[in-house]
């Protein structure tokens, strides 16, 4: 588990970090499906090596963002392999959502993942754009799956005992 979450923590490193994601009214059924579908049809090409067919499935802006960084054979072949690692074996999709104005598309999943050491759940943003009037994948942003996110303490705890001699930056999506 802690290499597939290595790995993860690595991709989101060398994926696109320009994550504008859209968060804009619900996103019909067969919008989702369509979008699915892209995104599985990406995992596909990466799983049978094809990167140059898997990024043709990308937007321009995703796609740009990765040439800067790919620019050896030793550079594609790590991306390849570490995205390779990333295919979720299945998708539970949680939020759906379109943005019309700015033609941007988000979903949110839940992504499983059997790995040497069990059974890996996290969260995948999938971003999509619409150019020219077809949609391309965006960003994806890998997080941490419910297992993985500890609860909070609610009880009262003295100002003693908080240490404030270095900050912590935290970052999330708050869900209900």
């Amino acid at each position: 588990m802690r290499r597939w979450l290595t790995v993860l923590a690595a991709l989101v490193l060398i994926a696109p970090c320009s994550v504008d994601l859209a968060w804009g009214r619900a996103m019909d059924a067969a919008l989702q499906q369509q979008l699915q579908a892209l995104y599985s049809r990406y995992n596909q090409d990466i799983t049978a090596g094809h990167l140059d067919a898997a990024q043709a499935l990308r937007s321009t802006a995703a796609r740009a963002a990765l040439e800067q960084q790919l620019k050896t054979p030793k550079d594609r072949q790590e991306y390849r392999a570490g995205a390779r690692q990333l295919v979720p074996d299945r998708l539970e999709l949680r939020h759906a959502s379109i943005d019309d104005a700015t033609e941007k598309a988000l979903l949110i999943a839940w992504a499983d993942k059997t790995t040497a050491s069990g059974q890996v759940r996290g969260e995948v943003d999938l971003g999509f754009a619409r150019e020219n009037g077809t949609w391309k994948l965006g960003d994806l942003a890998m997080g941490p799956g419910p297992a993985d996110i500890k609860d909070c303490n609610p009880a009262y705890e003295p100002l003693t005992a908080y240490d404030s001699s270095h900050p912590v930056s935290l970052a999330g999506r708050i869900e209900r």
